[in-house]
C-alpha cells in the first residue's frame, strides 16, 4: 500500500488551523498545488507539526487525469422538516495540527506564502482540544472509530494500486447552540446522542431512539458496519463555536449515506443533534498519498 499523509493518523496535537482555498487563476492550478505539495513533503513532523492536504476531486482529476472514485460536494442535502446541509465545495483544504496554536498559525502562514495571490481563503477555522477528547457538548467524540489495527483499512484506499494510501475526506463545520443544549437535563442530552455522557456507553437497541445521533450515523448495509475514521476538532470562541467534523474513508458512498441519514432524507427521521447544531459548510476532498503528493510537487 502507498504511504498515507501522516497527519491523518497523528493524534495528540492540541492546536489546529484549517483553511479552505479557492483558486483565483485556474491556469495556475498545477503550479499552486505543486508549491503546496512541496511544502507538505518537506515539513519536518518531528517538530510536532502535521499537515494534511486535500484537493477538490474534480480538480485533482483535471490536473492528473487519474480517476479518484470521488465526487465534489456539489449540491445541498435536503432532508426532513426543511432541514438542509449546505454545499460549500472549495478547491484546496489544508489542515495544520501542532502542539501549540502559535506553531499551527506560523505553519499555515508559511504554507500560503508561496501561492500568494493565486488563491483566496474561503474559510479559516481555528480548532483546539476540549477536555481531552470531548465535543463542546461534553460528550466524548470519536467513540465509533475503528481500532488502531483496522484504521488504515477504513480510512485508506487500497485499490487500485495507483491510489493506494490515499483517502477521501468529508469536512463540515457545525455551529452548536450550547445554550439550548445545556438547557436539557443530562438524561435528555443522552437521548439526543444515544449514549451516556460520562463514559460514552451506547444504548441498547430497545432503548435507542430512532432519531438519536448514534442511530442515524452508525449505519450497516447487509449486516456490515459502514465504519469511517473521525478526526473532528472543536472550534470557535465564546460567541460562535461548534465542531469541525473531519472524517476519512476509502469509500465516499458511506459518507454520503451517513449525511442522508442524518438529514432524514432516507426515511424522514432527522438526527436529533441537528436541532442543536447547524451545518455551515460541506465539502469533500481527495487526500492524495505521499507518493501522489511527490508527483504533484514536481508537476507544476
Amino acid at each position: 500500500m502507498g504511504l498515507p499523509q501522516s497527519g491523518i493518523f497523528a493524534l495528540g496535537t492540541s492546536a489546529h488551523s484549517v483553511v479552505e482555498l479557492e483558486l483565483l487563476e485556474p491556469g495556475a492550478a498545477g503550479s499552486c498545488l505543486a508549491a503546496i505539495a512541496r511544502f507538505a513533503i518537506e515539513l519536518n513532523t518531528t517538530s510536532g507539526l502535521n499537515l494534511v492536504v486535500g484537493i477538490r476531486p474534480s480538480l485533482f482529476m483535471r490536473i492528473t487525469d487519474i480517476p479518484v472514485m470521488a465526487e465534489d460536494f456539489s449540491a445541498p442535502i435536503e432532508g426532513a422538516e426543511e432541514f438542509s446541509m449546505p454545499a460549500t465545495q472549495s478547491d484546496i483544504w489544508l489542515w495544520f495540527a501542532a502542539g501549540s496554536q502559535d506553531r499551527a498559525f506560523d505553519c499555515a502562514r508559511a504554507a500560503l506564502t508561496p501561492v500568494g495571490g493565486a488563491v483566496r481563503i474561503v474559510r479559516a477555522t481555528t480548532g483546539w482540544t476540549y477536555q481531552g477528547n470531548r465535543d463542546l457538548t461534553g460528550f466524548i467524540d470519536g467513540t465509533e472509530n475503528p481500532p488502531v489495527a483496522e484504521a488504515n483499512e477504513v480510512a485508506l484506499i487500497g485499490e487500485p494500486p495507483r491510489l493506494a494510501g490515499s483517502s477521501i475526506a468529508l469536512v463540515q463545520r457545525w455551529r452548536h447552540d450550547l445554550d439550548a443544549f445545556s438547557s436539557l437535563s443530562t438524561p435528555e442530552q443522552e437521548q439526543v446522542f444515544g449514549r451516556t455522557k460520562p463514559d460514552s456507553v451506547e444504548f441498547d437497541d430497545d432503548r435507542m431512539p430512532a432519531e438519536a445521533h448514534v442511530a442515524r450515523t452508525s449505519l450497516k448495509v447487509g449486516g456490515e458496519a459502514l465504519a469511517i475514521y473521525r478526526r473532528s476538532v472543536p472550534f470557535g470562541d465564546a460567541a460562535n463555536h461548534g465542531l469541525l467534523f473531519i472524517a476519512f474513508t476509502h469509500d465516499q458512498g458511506r459518507l454520503a449515506l451517513m449525511l442522508a441519514s442524518m438529514a432524514g432524507k432516507t426515511d424522514g427521521v432527522r438526527d436529533a443533534l441537528t436541532r442543536f447544531s447547524t451545518p455551515e459548510s460541506g465539502a469533500y476532498y481527495f487526500v492524495p498519498s505521499f507518493e501522489l503528493l511527490e508527483e504533484l510537487s514536481s508537476a507544476g
